[in-house]
């Protein structure tokens, strides 16, 4: 292996102390040589900064400190220091298998020209149990992964959009910018829905996602309402788009239904209420419910899901 290609791993940290080390010994220890890591601490009040100093002068390490400004925030931080050929962001309680780079660059090289390798993610729970999530489970036998088949399974909900199980060719990403709050990396899906670049799906255990009680993802607050802005910045660059006119609606149903749902257990009224107001505005100019449950091949458990979710947010 010649190691020609570098890597530029992408670690936001924001007060996960109690499982940084994991993460960045899992870097370290990585049995391919040409990569960098680069540590944003993201404002942590914790012993955070203090076990990033111990890594401080280590090889590939590179620790740099701001204001806290979000997860979307630190991302892009690393992406405005990133200078190698591919970068991978990678969250802070997670880790990663000791031959991921060597085998992500054994996947690149599999292909000319790969502007995406996608990874499954292990699932590991507090207990020690594990779960795998495949990137391309819902992908029928044979289907060629593509720009536009990964999109279209992204707008059917059935994929991961997670930015962990990418790791992309720099030029697709680098003037790429996460927004704030919530929800951050379903913007992604912009990245592939007019390009036409290879991707690669390397299986097996490479990247393993850390299920903690207290992770943002299982907080309920107001800020469950950024899925409709961030479905905005989606929608808005799909709109000139005749082929992701009914998906796109599909996809603001079946994300204001997820959304109904976080907002039925808070048992907080005024959130709900305001969740309503931001579905009536949002499927203003979209395709409506009916052309989706008409033209779109999903199964009749699905329609009946959307449509439900349709009158209780109407």
């Amino acid at each position: 292996m010649t190691e020609d290609i570098k890597f530029s791993l992408i670690v936001p940290v924001y007060n996960v102390a109690q499982y940084l080390r994991r993460c960045l010994d899992s870097l370290a220890r990585q049995d391919y040589a040409n990569y960098e890591v680069i540590c944003i601490n993201d404002g942590s009040t914790d012993e955070s900064p203090s076990i990033l100093a111990e890594y401080a002068a280590a090889p590939h390490f590179t620790i740099i400190h701001q204001e806290n400004r979000g997860l979307g925030g630190a991302r892009n931080t690393g992406l405005s220091h990133a200078s190698g050929q591919y970068i991978w962001c990678i969250d802070s309680d997670d880790w990663i298998a000791t031959d991921a780079l060597s085998r992500i660059y054994t996947a690149i090289k599999s292909r000319e020209q790969t502007g995406v390798v996608m990874i499954d993610m292990t699932k590991t729970y507090e207990d020690g149990s594990k779960k795998k999530l495949s990137v391309t489970r819902s992908f029928l036998p044979g289907e060629e992964l593509t720009c536009w088949s990964l999109t279209r399974h992204l707008l059917l909900y059935e994929g991961l959009y997670a930015a962990q199980v990418r790791i992309f060719r720099a030029d697709i990403i680098r003037d790429f910018r996460f927004s704030d709050g919530f929800y951050e990396d379903i913007p992604l899906i912009k990245l592939f829905a007019k390009q036409d670049f290879p991707i690669v799906h390397l299986e097996g255990e490479v990247y393993y996602y850390f299920q903690r009680s207290g992770s943002i993802m299982k907080t309920i607050d107001r800020r469950v309402l950024d899925v409709f802005r961030q479905f905005r910045l989606v929608a808005d660059y799909l709109a000139d788009d005749s082929r992701y006119k009914v998906l796109t609606a599909h996809f603001f149903y079946y994300l204001s239904g997820i959304t109904y749902e976080r907002c039925l257990r808070s048992g907080d009224k005024s959130l709900m209420a305001e969740a309503k107001k931001l579905f009536r505005e949002g499927k203003r100019g979209i395709a409506s419910i009916w052309q989706v449950v008409m033209r779109l091949d999903i199964s009749m458990k699905r329609k009946l899901k959307l449509v439900y979710y349709y009158f209780k947010m109407s």
